[in-house]
């Protein structure tokens, strides 16, 4: 490996010395033989030879094929809360806790404390009424005078 290293003082005055321009035209650096830091190593990951694009699945992770006892999925908690929601005197948390046997009184916090996520967009600077600058002026006088 080769390394220049410049002067401070030279590259604190904004321009290099002329001399010291030729004489880095004229550098030529030739490499011969292998590089051992550049070397492949043996024991190192291999990369990926497959190159398809991955599935891009419903909720961020594949879901489980078999899904234990007193645990949920995603998909399952959000079916039973939008049950609960179109029919709570049907769909109650018993019910609820029986069909997916789960534990009562964490379907009931489920059904309590989980929200799903809700898309909140900025309002658009559109829908907003446009001043004229001179009407903006005007309300700023009057702000003052108060």
């Amino acid at each position: 490996m080769c390394r220049i290293i410049l002067d401070p003082e030279l590259l604190s005055r904004g321009k290099l010395d002329p001399k010291t321009m030729e004489h880095l035209s004229k550098v030529f650096i030739k490499s011969e033989g292998d590089n051992p830091i550049l070397k492949r190593n043996p024991t190192s990951r291999k990369l990926p030879q497959d190159r398809k694009n991955r599935i891009d699945y419903e909720y961020g992770y594949e879901e489980p094929s078999t899904i234990p006892l007193g645990k949920a999925s995603m998909r399952q908690v959000l079916e039973f809360l939008s049950k609960h929601q179109t029919e709570p005197k049907v769909n109650t948390a018993e019910k609820i806790a029986e069909e997916y046997k789960l534990d009562l009184v964490d379907v009931h916090n489920v059904l309590t404390y989980f929200k799903p996520f809700d898309v909140i967009l900025p309002k658009k600077l559109s829908d907003q009424p446009k001043l004229n600058p001179a009407r903006l002026l005007q309300n700023k006088i009057d702000d003052l005078k108060k």
